[in-house]
C-alpha cells in the first residue's frame, strides 16, 4: 500500500460512490417511481404482477398477517424474480402502507430496551457497570423471590 504524503488528496466518504455513479450511470439520476416502473412493463408482465399483488393481498387479509408485504411476497413467491417481488410489495405498500422490516426492527428494539429497563430499575441518573450490575441482580433476585 502507498503511504500518503501532505499532497495526497483525503479519501472522502462517498468517493466510492462517486465513482460507481460515473462509471455506470448518470450522476443526477433518479430512481424510477412506482408508475415509471409499472408502465415500463410489458402487458402480460403486468397482468402477472396485478394478479400476484392480488393474491398477496387476499392471503394476508385471509391469514391476518402483520408481516410486511415485502415478507410476505419473497416467502409466497421465492424463485420469482426479484424485480417482480419488490414490484409487487411497493403496489401493495402504496396503497395500504404497512410499514417495512425496518421499522419493525425498531418496535423490537423499543420493547427491548424497555424491558432491560424495567429490569434495571429505570434509574435515570448515569451509574457506572457495577452497579447497574449489582441493580439488575437485586432486581432479578426479587422478582424471583415469588
Amino acid at each position: 500500500m502507498k503511504s500518503k504524503g501532505l499532497a495526497s488528496p483525503t479519501a472522502k466518504k462517498g468517493d466510492i460512490v462517486d465513482i460507481t455513479r460515473k462509471a455506470f450511470g448518470k450522476l443526477g439520476s433518479k430512481p424510477r417511481t412506482l408508475k415509471q416502473q409499472m408502465e415500463s412493463l410489458t402487458e402480460p408482465d403486468l397482468e402477472m404482477v396485478l394478479q400476484i399483488a392480488h393474491m398477496v393481498k387476499l392471503s394476508s387479509v385471509f391469514h391476518k398477517e402483520t408481516k410486511p408485504y415485502k415478507t410476505i411476497v419473497d416467502s409466497m413467491y421465492p424463485k420469482m424474480s426479484p424485480q417482480f417481488r419488490g414490484l409487487v410489495a411497493d403496489i401493495l405498500e402504496d396503497a395500504e402502507p404497512r410499514g417495512t422490516e425496518v421499522t419493525q426492527a425498531n418496535k423490537r428494539d423499543d420493547v427491548i430496551s424497555k424491558t432491560l429497563k424495567e429490569y434495571s430499575g429505570a434509574v435515570d441518573q448515569p451509574v457506572n457497570d457495577d452497579e447497574k450490575a449489582e441493580q439488575l441482580q437485586d432486581v432479578i433476585l426479587e422478582k424471583l423471590s415469588l
